[in-house]
């Protein structure tokens, strides 16, 4: 028994016009969200070269008070050894 083939159903035009429009929004979502990435990735690298600006302030100025603080124990014990 031979089985009868449908032949194939082609969208109409309206239904090829709405999947197209469908597919330039999906097209220009996905623009926008790559551009928001590119906007984040942007403010990360931004906030992690300001974080490691202040972290190196922060040990520059440590590093300048421990110096302050053994150049003032040198002081210190020259005073005591001179009396």
């Amino acid at each position: 028994m031979a089985e009868a083939v449908a032949a194939p159903q082609y969208p109409s035009k309206r239904q090829f016009d709405k999947l197209v429009a469908y597919v330039q929004e999906l097209v220009k979502d996905h623009n926008a969200l790559e551009e928001r990435v590119k906007q984040l990735e942007n403010h990360e690298a931004s906030r992690q070269r300001i974080e490691n600006e202040v972290v190196e302030r922060r040990t520059k100025k440590l590093a300048a008070k421990a110096v302050q603080a053994a150049n003032n124990e040198c002081d210190r014990q020259q005073r005591d050894s001179l009396l």
